[in-house]
């Protein structure tokens, strides 16, 4: 139980760290400006905006969404490298399962990619999404907003329920998730 969980720390780490600007692992900073033109790689959101000024990061996903999406866990307000998020979870710590932490964050799409993390992969409902995958955990970063993005980091466990699948797959259904509970901007 202690090896799962601790490859699971390990694993989160090494995800978190991916996400850095700096060698210490911290996400970039925001720079107070708006976030610049789309190039010709990266498409541009056809969504309407969403504000990402959410006062309970846990709200993010409803009673029924977390229950559709298998996490059987109490949701509990976190930080990651100093974002506040909330993370979710399905099956006890160590166990098989997988989890998320979901934040809206106030640093854009943007600013994960000028900071050399993930690429832009397409897009979820039309914003603009980049992605880091490693095949059991995949973080996005997603362009909802020019004032930050929706930013998700799913772990699957090993011996996780072979529905959830990959990483990114997991992501990918609690972004869409979570996009839908966004207030428009």
């Amino acid at each position: 139980m202690r090896s799962s969980l601790a490859v699971s720390a390990v694993l989160a780490g090494v995800l978190l760290a991916g996400c850095g600007s700096g060698a210490d692992g911290a996400l970039p900073e925001q720079t107070g400006t708006p976030a610049p033109e789309p190039t010709a790689e990266e498409p541009a959101r056809t969504a309407p905006a969403k504000s990402v000024a959410v006062a309970d990061q846990c709200s993010l996903l409803t009673p029924e969404q977390l229950s559709a999406l298998g996490f059987d866990q109490q949701p509990r307000a976190r930080e990651s490298q100093g974002v506040p998020g909330c993370q979710f979870e399905a099956g006890e710590p160590g166990s098989p399962g997988w989890g998320a932490f979901v934040a809206a964050d106030q640093r854009t799409m943007q600013d994960f990619l000028a900071a050399g993390r993930g690429a832009v992969q397409g897009d979820l409902g039309g914003y603009p999404t980049a992605q880091v995958d490693n095949g059991s955990g995949c973080l996005l970063s997603i362009d909802v907003s020019d004032s930050g993005s929706l930013f998700v980091n799913a772990i699957v466990r090993p011996g996780a329920d072979p529905e959830v699948g990959s990483g990114c797959d997991a992501a990918t259904r609690v972004a869409e998730a979570a996009i839908a509970n966004l207030p428009n901007a």
